[in-house]
């Protein structure tokens, strides 16, 4: 597959199936991801509840916040996916759990990657939020309308009401709240004035090194560029170099502390200007 045979778009609610499965074969690969939600590798069943979560968190970033992006890139039917883990004896435990994740997700939760939007297939996206200065409204932003006053309302009962009597079975709830309050420490010192957040970077795992997630990051340079601000992000130290090629740079790390056994983790902060 060359570049030419991908595309990229602004999503909307329909590619919200397609998203969801993203997370649940691909961004999961992501380490912290990996280990917040530990328990899906475990029970599968367990990815029901990051289901229902993110469906309310994606359906709010495109509808209901003006300064939330999420770009998709996307393939036609001339482009070949493969639909089952290659016979192979060295497939890597990480690709296992993608191939049985994919499985799950198409089995049980009749989830697709094939969107109602065109009938394309979604092989990647990016969230962007812009702190500090709001984009451009998008289509379908229905603003501070009642219905949205009412859903976020809504979201915000069910919210308390899962927080105190519902114990989510996809995380690992005390580290969970030791992120939360570590990700709030980190944004205190690098998240400030106006700039551009790439919040999440997810590509399909079977399209990998195709270019996808570079495109996807040039769509944010470009954006950013045009309103004169930075782009800042998180990202592992084995996908550093990635962003560098890119023109970022590292202007700090997020260290978080006894993430898995003791051992710390240790997330670049990256800065593209």
């Amino acid at each position: 597959m060359t570049p030419n045979n991908f595309s990229l778009r602004e999503a909307t609610t329909d590619d919200i199936p397609a998203l969801l499965s993203l997370l649940l074969t691909s961004f999961r690969r992501f380490p912290l991801f990996d280990i917040l939600y530990e328990p899906l590798h475990t029970n599968l069943d367990h990815a029901s509840d990051t289901i229902y979560f993110w469906r309310w968190r994606l359906k709010s970033s495109l509808l209901n916040n003006p300064s939330a992006v999420i770009v998709v890139a996307e393939v036609d039917h001339s482009v070949e996916i493969p639909l089952d883990l290659p016979a192979s004896s060295e497939i890597l435990q990480i690709d296992r759990d993608s191939w049985d994740m994919l499985r799950w997700v198409i089995s049980t939760a009749g989830l697709s990657q094939c969107t109602k939007v065109n009938g394309k297939t979604v092989v990647g996206f990016a969230i962007w939020k812009w702190e500090g200065i709001v984009g451009e409204y998008k289509e379908g932003y229905r603003g501070n309308s009642m219905v949205v006053r009412v859903e976020e309302t809504l979201m915000n009962i069910l919210s308390w009401l899962y927080k105190h009597f519902y114990t989510r079975k996809d995380q690992n709830v005390p580290l969970y709240k030791e992120y939360l309050l570590s990700e709030t420490e980190m944004e205190k010192q690098y998240h400030r004035g106006s700039f551009l957040l790439l919040d999440n970077l997810c590509t399909d795992f079977r399209m990998m090194g195709l270019g996808i997630g570079t495109a996807l990051v040039r769509w944010g340079i470009e954006s950013a560029s045009a309103k004169g601000v930075p782009i800042r992000t998180e990202t592992t130290e084995n996908n550093q170099a990635f962003y560098e090629k890119l023109g970022f740079l590292k202007i700090g790390e997020w260290i978080m502390s006894n993430v898995s056994d003791g051992v710390d983790m240790t997330l670049p902060i990256m800065e593209w200007i």
